[in-house]
């Protein structure tokens, strides 16, 4: 172990060090309500960038993955400090894609692919003729869609290639899944009329509320900084491999 950790770059183990003091702050902030919920969601925002930072910092990181994290400084700011929140959910599904083109070792996304992500525009376009409640869900089914179907076959990949990065950017996947399915627990009540099941109305319970927003930011951190780490020397990824632009590119 000691020998693992002295392999590691600087500049990892420094990135390491922040997210790891960043997530315990805003943590202990959610739990204990010791200052306003705007100071919790700016250590929460400082931890996106800093992912975003350390991603263009290091050497050979996928250009999907750079790309996915410049979506995500937007994606979460419309998230975190705007109401935009159908915004921040289809620049989610943009990034989604993305991972697609980093575990698929392709350059660009497929036709059906293609065309699934340009149904994201046209949601965008609808959303301003009858309001984001009302469309909101359907591009978060897309982009949930688009997030198991990145996790089963990221997983599968990672499998077969046995390449390291694959397998913590898998990982991150299931901490992004995990992030999500507390996102719909909290939002379910507000989709479904006042006369609702009893698991419903259970979640309007306001401890259960609450818990279901601290476990969101439980897991989404996390998520980003396992696929930022999955870019480093030592989880070689798909950029360091010279047939990455190749479907089959996806050895270590």
């Amino acid at each position: 172990m000691n020998k693992y950790l002295q392999r590691l770059p600087l500049s990892t183990i420094i990135f390491t060090a922040s997210e790891m003091a960043v997530y315990i702050t805003y943590l202990s902030i959610d739990l204990t309500f010791a200052f306003s919920p705007v100071i919790s969601d700016i250590f929460k925002y400082a931890g996106v960038l800093l992912c975003f930072l350390y991603i263009h910092w290091i050497p050979g990181a996928h250009p999907a993955i750079r790309k996915s994290f410049l979506l995500l400084i937007f994606s979460d700011y419309f998230l975190l400090f705007t109401d935009s929140y159908f915004a921040g959910v289809v620049l989610f599904g943009a990034i989604q894609c993305l991972y697609f083109i980093y575990h698929s070792g392709l350059k660009r996304l497929p036709p059906g692919l293609a065309a699934v992500s340009l149904i994201f525009p046209g949601l965008w376009l609808i959303s301003s003729l009858l309001g984001f409640r009302g469309i909101l869900p359907a591009a978060a089914s897309i982009y949930l869609s688009l997030l198991l179907t990145n996790l089963i076959f990221a997983f599968r990949r990672a499998l077969a290639s046995k390449n390291t990065g694959l397998f913590i950017f898998s990982a991150g996947l299931v901490f992004y899944l995990l992030c999500d399915f507390n996102v719909g627990l909290m939002n379910a009540p507000d989709y479904f009329p006042a006369a609702t099941p009893l698991w419903l109305s259970f979640l309007r319970v306001r401890q259960v509320h609450q818990g279901t927003a601290f476990a969101i930011w439980f897991f989404y951190l996390p998520a980003q900084v396992l696929i930022a780490l999955s870019q480093t020397s030592l989880s070689p990824s798909l950029a360091a491999s010279k047939t990455w632009d190749s479907p089959r590119g996806v050895s270590s």
